[in-house]
């Protein structure tokens, strides 16, 4: 896939109850359709008056998670060809307990698979 297209969007992860990784583009849905529309970076005032679907939409009832986030694709030169790891989750990441050791987990499976992860914790 192109490299302009993970420039442009975030991507949604969670690992869900069994440590299955998900993964899905941020999207937003129109409050008088079916559609949706990938929610941009640099314009995220497009999506304004749309409902996000956010880390709950990646899983099945009931929704059980153990942490989640976003992952970005870094676009500065020093950091080329890195992918930014964070917790930004208002569920799964943010607010719920969840720590730095749990964020360090979930980024080794992105390791594993030879994806090259920073990591951003956001702490509370």
């Amino acid at each position: 896939m192109s490299r302009y297209i993970f420039l442009s969007v975030k991507l949604l992860w969670i690992l869900d109850e069994e440590a299955g990784l998900r993964l899905a583009i941020e999207e937003a849905t129109s409050p008088v359709s079916d559609l949706s529309i990938p929610i941009l970076i640099l314009n995220p005032e497009g999506s304004r008056g749309w409902q996000k679907l956010g880390h709950p939409s990646l899983l099945p009832p009931p929704h059980r998670g153990r942490i989640a986030g976003e992952l970005i694709l870094r676009a500065d030169d020093e950091a080329q060809g890195f992918w930014e790891l964070n917790n930004s989750s208002g569920r799964y990441g943010l607010n719920c307990g969840r720590t730095e050791m749990q964020l360090n987990a979930a980024a080794e499976r992105f390791v594993a698979e030879g994806v090259r992860i920073d990591i951003d914790f956001q702490g509370i």
